[in-house]
């Protein structure tokens, strides 16, 4: 028995799996980018939520990128120095003579439900550029 073998040619193929490989990789940055602006904006609002005695607590809160993982995250983190005693957890979570106060975590449901217009704006050219 003989086998018969057809090749099959589609037109535009190679074109299209570079489209592909393109939108992959500028998914992957609108992700970031999404993920780096929501942390901004967390930031932004824990920082005015944030109750203030010496202003230390305060200071604190900021972005940090992950370079592993990818992707960024609004938090309190402990002084790089390490001279100051961490006391976060404290205020978000009180003690036996504080309450606790979830400035951060409502930062985050505030943000949540606000409207990004100035981050689709941002990302546009981004997105133009992959579909093109």
């Amino acid at each position: 028995m003989s086998q018969n073998r057809t090749r099959v040619a589609i037109k535009g193929l190679d074109d299209l799996v570079g489209k592909t490989r393109r939108l992959q990789t500028a998914a992957s940055e609108i992700e970031t980018r999404i993920e780096k602006a929501l942390a901004d904006a967390i930031c932004v609002e824990a920082v005015e939520r944030c109750p203030v005695d010496t202003g230390r607590l305060r200071s604190r809160i900021e972005v940090r990128e992950h370079e592993e993982e990818g992707g960024a995250a609004c938090g309190i983190w402990p002084d790089s120095a390490g001279g100051e005693r961490d006391y976060s957890w404290a205020v978000v979570f009180g003690t036996h003579d504080q309450r606790p106060n979830s400035f951060l975590q409502d930062s985050g449901s505030s943000v949540a439900h606000q409207p990004q217009a100035e981050l689709a704006a941002d990302l546009r050219p981004v997105i133009a550029k992959a579909v093109s």
